[in-house]
């Protein structure tokens, strides 16, 4: 059985906000200096904790359907526009050499891309960014049976 995140993350909600409400209910009665508690005060106090351990819970799940729509919504449109660009005359053989050397340093690039400082804040901005990556010419060092990158002039749609 294979259990994704999101599967883990609302199997255990409950005992996240379990737990919240445990400690919360624990730290308002025994943390020193504060006032003490009568048992009602502690279940009002365990119900928050609780429902903070359980908002938290989902929102993360929120957020994480969000991305993972997202990521789709890429992967959708950047595989349309490799299947259009393939179909050029001109852009087609210069997409299988940048294919081949992806694949010849994926590690590097996984590892660059793990680094990286700051994150798109929407899909057309990682769109924008791979088109001004891709008209600047690359500067790639020969190696003996290195590809060599050239421009690709842009497609007229």
């Amino acid at each position: 059985m294979n259990l994704s995140i999101e599967r883990v993350v609302a199997l255990f909600t409950p005992v996240f906000a379990a737990v919240a409400a445990a400690l919360t209910a624990w730290l308002g009665t025994h943390f020193p200096g504060l006032p003490k508690l009568n048992p009602a005060d502690t279940t009002a106090l365990l119900i928050a904790g609780a429902t903070a351990g359980a908002a938290a819970a989902l929102k993360w799940l929120h957020g994480r359907q969000n991305f993972v729509s997202q990521a789709a919504t890429v992967e959708a449109f950047v595989k349309s526009e490799i299947a259009k660009a393939l179909a050029n005359q001109q852009a087609g053989p210069a997409i299988e050499d940048i294919e081949k050397i992806v694949r010849d340093n994926a590690d590097q690039i996984v590892a660059a891309i793990g680094s990286a400082v700051h994150a798109p804040a929407s899909i057309e901005q990682i769109v924008d960014e791979i088109l001004a990556r891709l008209q600047k010419p690359a500067v790639t060092t020969q190696s003996a049976g290195a590809p060599t990158l050239t421009p690709v002039p842009p497609v007229a749609a």
